[in-house]
C-alpha cells in the first residue's frame, strides 16, 4: 500500500509539474489570472528538479510584476511559495481562518512576531475549532475543504514549535475528517470548495502526516478516476469542466462548483506542490510502522451525522449558514455504484448558475424561499429538526441494510411543498418511482417534476412533494 501511494501521488506531481513547465515554455505565461500560480510553480519544478532557466526567468518576471498595492494581490500565499527568503510582500489581512494560520505560519517561519503569531494562531484556533474537531473558516463556514488546509498549516506549526497545543489541534481534527471519506474516497462534498482540487491535495497531505495508509488509498484512487489525458485534474472533480481554464464564465454548466476567487492554474501548481509535499513525507516514513484508527460504524455529533452499511455509507449535515453547509438529504455512496445522490450549494454572492433555494428542503411559494431561511436545526441520532420562522420541519432518517427511509412533516401556517433534488441522469417511472443509477426512490405521495437545478457536480432535477408530510424509500442496487 506504501509502495502503491508514493508512486500514484509522485504521478501527481510530475504530471502538474510536466504540463506546467511545457505550458510556460509554449505560451511564456499562464494566459489567465493567477493570484500566487507562479510562486508554487517555481516550487514545484524546483522540488521535481525540472526548472530549466527560461522557465524560472518567466516565472520570477512574472512574480516581480504582480501588483503589491492590489486587494487581491496575496502575500500570505506568495511568502509560503516562495520558501527559501523572506520576501516582505504586503500581506492581505484576510480574517478567515486559513489566511490567519497560513500569515502566523509564514512569519514563524522566517522569525517575524513569532511570539505574537504563535499567540494568534492558538487564538484562532481555540475560537474556530469546534469540539467534534472541525475547523471552521469563519463562525458557521463548516468547509471541509478549507479544514483541510487548517490542518495542514497547523501541523506546520506544530512542526515549527514543537507546541502540543498544535500537536492535539491536528490530530482531533485529522480524527474528525476520518470520518467522511467513502467508500470511494469522496470526502470534500460539504462546504465552501466542495470536491475542488485545492482541498484533496491538502487531504492527501494531512493523510501523510497523520500514516493514515488505507483513507489515503481511497482518496488517492478518487483523484486517479478524475485525471485527465494530460495527466492533470480540472479544478472540481466532476465530468465536464472546461480545460484549460482560462476566462470562466460561472454562469455556464462548463464552471459548475467554481467561485469568484477561483483560478486554475492557482490551484494545479497548488495541488503540485502539496502532492509533491505528500511524498517526501511518505519517503521519510517509509520504514515506519504506523497505526490507524478506523472510524466507528456510525457518528453523530450534532452537526452532522454519517451512517456505514455493507452496501453503502451516507451523510446528513445540518443546515446552517450558505447553501453549501447543508445536506438535508442524504448524500449516499455505494458499493457497486459510487456517488448517487448530489451535494448542494454554490457561488452565493456572485452571479452563478446555483439558486438559494435549490436544496431538499420545504419551499412556500408565497415568500420564494425555503424552510432553511433564517433557521436553527439540530441532528439528534438520525433526526433532523428544524425551526425558521416559517414553521417547525422534522425529518426522520433509517439506514438500514440497502434502504434508508426519509421521512418529512412539516408544521406550518403557510402553504409549502417538499423539495427533492437528484442528478440529471434520473429517471421517472411512474408518478410515485424514480430510478437512478444504482437505485431506485419510492414515495407514498405523489412526486412532481419541477425543474432543473445545479450543484457543484452537475446539472440536477428537482421533484416535489404537494403535502405536509412526504415518505421516501432509498432502495440501494447491486
Amino acid at each position: 500500500m506504501l509502495d502503491k501511494c508514493i508512486y500514484d501521488i509522485s504521478q501527481f506531481s510530475e504530471n502538474i509539474g510536466k504540463f506546467l513547465q511545457e505550458h510556460l515554455h509554449v505560451c511564456k505565461g499562464f494566459e489567465a489570472r493567477t493570484f500566487y500560480a507562479e510562486a508554487f510553480s517555481l516550487n514545484l519544478l524546483k522540488r521535481l528538479g525540472m526548472l530549466s532557466a527560461e522557465v524560472e526567468g518567466i516565472l520570477r518576471n512574472k512574480i516581480d510584476a504582480k501588483d503589491r498595492s492590489l486587494i487581491h494581490f496575496h502575500g500570505e500565499f506568495l511568502q509560503y511559495a516562495m520558501e527559501d527568503k523572506w520576501m516582505d510582500y504586503p500581506f492581505k489581512n484576510n480574517g478567515v481562518t486559513n489566511w490567519i494560520l497560513l500569515r502566523c505560519l509564514v512569519n514563524i517561519r522566517h522569525n517575524q512576531q513569532k511570539e505574537r503569531s504563535a499567540a494568534d494562531a492558538k487564538h484562532v484556533i481555540r475560537f474556530r475549532q469546534k469540539r467534534n474537531g472541525l475547523v471552521e473558516d469563519d463562525v458557521n463556514v463548516r468547509s471541509f475543504q478549507y479544514h483541510c488546509f487548517s490542518l495542514a498549516l497547523i501541523h506546520e506549526l506544530w512542526s515549527l514549535t514543537e507546541d502540543p497545543f498544535f500537536e492535539l489541534a491536528f490530530q482531533k481534527g485529522l480524527t474528525f475528517i476520518k470520518n467522511f471519506i467513502l467508500i470511494d474516497g469522496s470526502s470534500l462534498y460539504i462546504g465552501r470548495g466542495q470536491e475542488q482540487l485545492f482541498g484533496y491535495a491538502s487531504l492527501v497531505y494531512i493523510l501523510c502526516l497523520g500514516d493514515e495508509l488505507d483513507l489515503l488509498g481511497k482518496v488517492v484512487e478518487h483523484l486517479k478516476s478524475y485525471s485527465n489525458k494530460n495527466g492533470v485534474f480540472p479544478l472540481v472533480l466532476r465530468e465536464g469542466e472546461v480545460f484549460p481554464s482560462y476566462q470562466p464564465n460561472l454562469q455556464t454548466e462548463g464552471y459548475l462548483g467554481w467561485y469568484g476567487y477561483n483560478n486554475y492554474f492557482d490551484y494545479l501548481s497548488f495541488a503540485g506542490v502539496f502532492f509533491q509535499k505528500s511524498c517526501e513525507v511518505l519517503l521519510r516514513a517509509e520504514e515506519n510502522p504506523y497505526c490507524e484508527i478506523k472510524p466507528s460504524p456510525d457518528y453523530c455529533d450534532g452537526m452532522f451525522y454519517r451512517a456505514r452499511n455493507r452496501d453503502y455509507e451516507a451523510v446528513v449535515a445540518a443546515p446552517s449558514g450558505v447553501c453549501s453547509n447543508s445536506m438535508a438529504f442524504p448524500y449516499i455512496v455505494s458499493n457497486s455504484h459510487g456517488r448517487l445522490t448530489p451535494c448542494y450549494g454554490g457561488e452565493e454572492c456572485l452571479p452563478s448558475l446555483f439558486n438559494q433555494n435549490d436544496i431538499p428542503l420545504p419551499y412556500f411559494p408565497a415568500f420564494s424561499r425555503t424552510m432553511k431561511n433564517r433557521s436553527r436545526s439540530w441532528l439528534s441520532p438520525q433526526t433532523l429538526h428544524l425551526l425558521s420562522p416559517l414553521g417547525y420541519m422534522r425529518r426522520d432518517f433509517q439506514f438500514l441494510q440497502n434502504k434508508i427511509t426519509i421521512e418529512t412533516r412539516v408544521r406550518s401556517p403557510f402553504k409549502s411543498r417538499h423539495q427533492y433534488l437528484f442528478f440529471d441522469d434520473i429517471e421517472r417511472v411512474d408518478n410515485v418511482v424514480l430510478k437512478g443509477r444504482g437505485f431506485k426512490v419510492v414515495s407514498k405521495e405523489p412526486l412532481q417534476f419541477n425543474r432543473f437545478a445545479f450543484c457543484a457536480l452537475g446539472r440536477l432535477k428537482v421533484f416535489d412533494v404537494e403535502s405536509p408530510k412526504s415518505s421516501l424509500l432509498v432502495e440501494i442496487l447491486n
